[in-house]
Order: structure tokens, then C-alpha cells, then sequence
């Protein structure tokens, strides 16, 4: 877990997730090109026999 999360109380946990909820339905497109690229991502790691996720790129 990060620290970041670890450090979070309630209140500020739920202001956050709030945050990236409202984020996610203002930026759909963007949300489902980031998960078609990590389920692209993972089957070809499935597909090459690594199970194991390696530090990925950051958009």
C-alpha cells in the first residue's frame, strides 16, 4: 500500500474518491484507453508466460 493511502483518514479518503469518481465520469474516453491498455498489457504478459507486472510507462 502507499503512503499515501496509509496516511488518509476518513473524511479525506472520501473527499478523494469523490475527486476521482467525479474525474472518471468527466474523462471516459481517457478511462477506457487506459484499460484497454492494461488488459492489452496483461494478456500479453499472460500470453508470454510472465505473470509478474514490471514497472509499466506513466502517461
Amino acid at each position: 500500500m502507499d503512503s499515501t493511502q496509509r496516511d488518509l483518514t476518513t473524511q479525506e479518503r472520501e473527499a478523494r474518491a469523490k475527486y476521482f469518481r467525479e474525474w472518471r465520469a468527466k474523462n471516459r474516453e481517457k478511462v477506457k484507453i487506459y484499460n484497454q491498455r492494461y488488459w492489452q498489457k496483461k494478456a500479453a504478459q499472460q500470453n508470454s508466460g510472465n505473470t509478474r507486472i514490471e514497472g509499466g510507462e506513466a502517461d
